[in-house]
């Protein structure tokens, strides 16, 4: 039993009355809503709301019980419903254009009805009023624009210029169709020798990695030989080398202004898995051999060296 308020469609408003704490308010003796003495609501139909604001207004639980939450507001141009989907909770806003769907297992759908890809429809946009600017946008074609640099993984975006940002630490992708890292920066090239050290110079270096090709400039300028003694190396790459058919040109000068003979290539092979180019002499005729530290004057430079590998990652 139920006490009750009923809006009859003969004898006006007709009230009941018990002891059990529940009150059901009625239209034409069909209760529309129930209040049970925990003051728990409940609704025959699911309400709906065409207009004005609610402030503290309440929402349905999993439980279907009448909970307080926070604010919302309806525009009146607009209608918002809860309801149950799929035995998961549903949160609908809509107009004639376009609707935005929450489900619980079922994601997050935008839907627009209009019908063109010519982009001049934003279903989607993201718009800063402070900036008087959009931010992001989404036309109707797919495409999206965005006013700052998109990052991958948990990057925070830079703040200068726009772009991609990857991560600091690649993560690596097995497909081979995904771009996976981009890298530009500088690095120090190192000059050693089967045994000894330089005593010094000016050493350069600067490489761009687009996934697993890498592109380097380096050179050295002036190095002092020191005690440097056997064959000639330059280290100090970014990235382990995976190719072993990798190879740079470059100018080497000798010492005392010497250069190479004229149709002489320099190239430099290097091993799998090192980051050390052993420099190796080439002509039209063959191989002329490693350039030794016996071969060089007391300072000797190397310049341009243009060297492009594949890294093992």
């Amino acid at each position: 039993m139920a006490s009750s308020i009923n809006a009859s469609t003969s004898a006006g408003v007709v009230t009941t009355a018990d002891t059990s704490g529940v009150l059901n308010i009625q239209t034409a003796g069909t209760t529309a809503i129930s209040i049970d003495a925990s003051q728990a609501v409940s609704f025959t139909n699911a309400p709906t709301v065409t207009g004005g604001i609610a402030n503290g207004v309440a929402y349905l639980n999993g439980s279907k019980v009448l909970t307080t939450g926070s604010a919302l507001q309806f525009d009146v141009n607009n209608t918002f419903s809860i309801s149950q989907a799929n035995n998961a909770s549903c949160a609908v806003f809509t107009n004639s254009n376009a609707s935005l769907s929450g489900f619980g297992n079922s994601g997050l759908l935008i839907q627009f009805a209009q019908n063109t890809t010519n982009n001049s429809y934003s279903p989607l946009s993201v718009y800063n009023s402070g900036a008087a600017a959009y931010k992001f946008r989404m036309a109707d074609s797919g495409a999206i624009a965005t006013a700052g640099s998109i990052s991958l993984g948990t990057v925070t975006p830079a703040t200068s210029g726009i772009g991609v940002q990857f991560p600091a630490t690649q993560s690596a992708s097995s497909n081979a169709n995904t771009l996976d890292d981009y890298e530009e920066g500088t690095f120090t090239p190192t000059v050693t020798a089967t045994s000894g050290s330089n005593g010094g110079g000016t050493f350069t270096g600067s490489y761009i990695k687009i996934g697993r090709f890498v592109y380097v400039t380096l050179g050295a300028v002036s190095v002092s030989k020191g005690t440097l003694s056997g064959t000639i190396n330059v280290g100090g790459l970014p990235f382990e080398v995976n190719a072993i058919n990798a190879t740079a040109t470059c100018r080497w000068e000798l010492g005392s202004g010497g250069v190479p003979a004229v149709g002489t290539t320099i190239m430099c092979p290097q091993s799998s898995g090192s980051t050390t180019l052993e420099i190796q002499q080439f002509s039209n005729s063959g191989y002329l051999g490693l350039i030794a530290a016996g071969n060089l004057g007391a300072t000797f430079s190397f310049y341009n060296i243009t060297y492009s590998y594949i890294t093992l990652n």
